[in-house]
């Protein structure tokens, strides 16, 4: 399950609880008497190691995210349960073993396991996300996954009753019967499960060696733990948290090369949408219409004809630079550009296209070639389709925390639905709202009706 959240919100309430968390533990490291304890002094070390590495790893998983971007909630679940499991480990040793201590004892572990279970069944939800499966096998692995996980968890509720898991003497020390691998069975049941999936699907060779890989860690300590043993041996229950902490850490390093490899693909996206833009802006007509002006204005009015060179060479030189930039540009950048554009297209149109201007902010940065394409569409398709010509209105403002940048023109208007449909006739219009959408965060809209005219509004986040 994916969807748009405040991050920032978000990680302050994990980080905060996390690291209330793990000052408790440390307190009661301090408080009791662990030192002189084999058992629970190897659980506490290793449970408190895990913490830490797991609030780590949230931190920097939470802080690489934008406030627009799109969470996994799969994996986020996979960190907070296995947090909650250490730490369930932690109380669970807290206690001394006195048969007055008995019922805490008894609460304590039977959370404990049903919060190991739950640690298991947030990582199958997180697997089968990678199966190459359709919806509805997904739903049946989901189906599956739910009724085998809630059995066994109803076995560690009726425990108290069965002792089929554990049981306390009275002297308060913990019993371990034979019938305890039942609490492993569901856990080893599903990395089979796994691995013969893994094996069977269409997934490619290296993802299969992903998939496999994020099982072992965790599947090796579990056999560990299910190997025999007398009560009197040292209980590491943290083991399976430990196990559980590689596997996140092999999933966090997939989820890191996949990022990077994202990254630059949508780099390598946005170069090729820059020069598509690049294209559109300079189209034949465009030139051959400015080069005749010009060639006329040579005759007339030399100066102009002079300043007219200037101010299309200036044009086609940030049209060009633009190819060259990763990032976003200032508005007063823009602006520049696209008052060049129009004083262009006003020698071809004269008096039959008026300009107007309302800027009331601008200072803030968004993509280049981005107000300039607009602009263009209201000339091309508002003002030249009205015999007595028309007006392109430029506006900008901002309101509480969001910047608007409004293009308007009263011409003929048209269907915005045919922007998506007519690809070659409104590329830069289209690849516009694309990378305002990528590289802001922010909206285009469109607003047009017949003989009324056409609005663009671009709406961006002040950050």
């Amino acid at each position: 399950m994916q969807q748009k959240i405040n991050i920032k919100k978000l990680k302050t309430v994990t980080l905060v609880f996390m690291y209330v968390i793990i000052t408790i533990q440390a307190i009661m490291f301090r408080a009791l008497d662990i030192v002189s304890k084999p058992e629970p002094l190897v659980n506490y070390v290793v449970t408190f190691v895990v913490l830490c590495m797991v609030a780590v790893l949230t931190n920097y998983y939470l802080i690489t995210l934008s406030g627009s971007t799109m969470l996994n909630f799969r994996f986020y679940n996979i960190l907070i349960m296995l947090f909650l499991y250490a730490f369930s480990i932690t109380v669970s040793f807290s206690f001394p073993t006195k048969k007055e201590y008995i019922t805490a004892q008894l609460i304590a572990r039977t959370v404990m396991y049903v919060l190991g279970l739950l640690l298991g069944m947030a990582f199958c939800s997180y697997f089968i996300d990678y199966y190459k499966a359709n919806t509805k096998a997904k739903k049946k692995m989901r189906l599956a996954m739910v009724i085998i996980y809630t059995i066994f968890v109803l076995v560690v509720l009726t425990n108290i009753k069965t002792h089929l898991v554990f049981y306390y003497a009275p002297d308060g020390n913990v019993i371990y019967p034979k019938t305890y691998l039942i609490a492993n069975i569901c856990p080893i049941l599903f990395f089979v499960f796994h691995l013969y999936e893994t094996i069977r699907s269409d997934n490619d060779r290296k993802t299969k060696l992903v998939l496999l890989s994020y099982c072992f860690f965790a599947m090796l300590f579990i056999i560990i733990d299910s190997l025999p043993f007398d009560n009197n041996d040292i209980r590491i229950d943290s083991g399976i948290a430990l196990g559980a902490l590689f596997t996140i850490y092999v999933i966090f390093l997939q989820i890191y090369v996949q990022d990077k490899i994202e990254l630059s693909k949508k780099s390598s996206e946005l170069r090729e949408k820059q020069t598509q833009i690049m294209i559109s802006q300079i189209q034949p007509h465009f030139l051959y219409n400015t080069l005749s002006a010009i060639y006329v204005l040579c005759g007339d009015n030399p100066k102009l004809a002079q300043k007219t060179i200037k101010d299309f060479s200036s044009y086609l030189r940030q049209n060009m630079s633009s190819l060259n930039s990763q990032g976003c540009v200032m508005f007063e950048k823009e602006l520049e550009h696209t008052k060049i554009y129009l004083s262009i297209e006003k020698l071809r149109f004269e008096d039959l296209l008026t300009v107007e201007y309302d800027i009331q902010y601008e200072s803030f940065m968004l993509p280049p070639l981005t107000l300039q394409p607009i602009v263009e569409n209201a000339v091309k398709y508002g003002v030249r389709g009205c015999e007595d010509g028309g007006t392109v209105r430029i506006h900008t403002r901002r309101e509480d925390d969001r910047i608007y940048v409004v293009v308007h023109d009263d011409g003929r208007g048209f269907d915005p639905s045919v922007i998506d449909n007519d690809s070659e006739n409104h590329i830069g219009l289209k690849n516009t709202k694309q990378r305002i959408e990528s590289m802001c965060g922010g909206q285009l809209l469109i607003e047009s009706s017949a003989d009324e005219g056409t609005t663009v509004t671009i709406i961006l986040e002040e950050k």
